[in-house]
Order: C-alpha cells, then structure tokens, then sequence
C-alpha cells in the first residue's frame, strides 16, 4: 500500500537525518578534545561534556530499543501501519 510506504520512508528520513546530526557532533567533539588536549578551564570544555551527554541520549534513541519505541508512537512497522489512512471511498 502507498500509504504505508510513504509513512514509512518519511521515518527513514528520519532516523537517516539522526543519525547523520549524530555522527557530525561526535566527529566534532572528538576533534575539540583532541585540541584541548586536557585543558578543562574552558567553555569548550563545557561544551564537550554537554555535547558528550547529548551523544549518550542519542545513541539511546538510535538503538534498536530506542528505534522501536520511535516506531511504535509513531505507528509504522506494525500491525496499525495504516494508522490514519481513509480510502477516498469513505467521502
């Protein structure tokens, strides 16, 4: 069914676009700890360890266990896909 399928691949989008802000946030964390190289006194390095906690969360989320709550609030990949759907015959 087209509906299904169109739900389903704005999701994907989705987890695409997570996960593409995830890896973006940790490659530039990873390069600032590199560059501060243990100095901690700085709002870099508070901004490194608040990012740190916003990977932790989003690592969760991308999981499969974070995935399937995703899906499940968002109704796609189960039995209530078509969640929301009204054939035209209804009108």
């Amino acid at each position: 069914m087209a509906y299904i399928a169109e739900r389903r691949d704005k999701v994907l989008e989705d987890v695409l676009a997570r996960l593409e802000r995830r890896d973006r946030l940790a490659a530039f964390v990873t390069r600032l700890e590199e560059e501060l190289a243990g100095e901690q006194a700085t709002r870099v390095a508070e901004f490194v360890t608040w990012a740190r906690m916003k990977l932790v969360v989003s690592d969760q989320k991308l999981s499969a266990a974070g995935l399937d709550e995703m899906f499940q609030e968002q109704h796609v990949f189960g039995t209530d896909d078509d969640r929301g759907f009204y054939p035209q015959s209804y009108w």
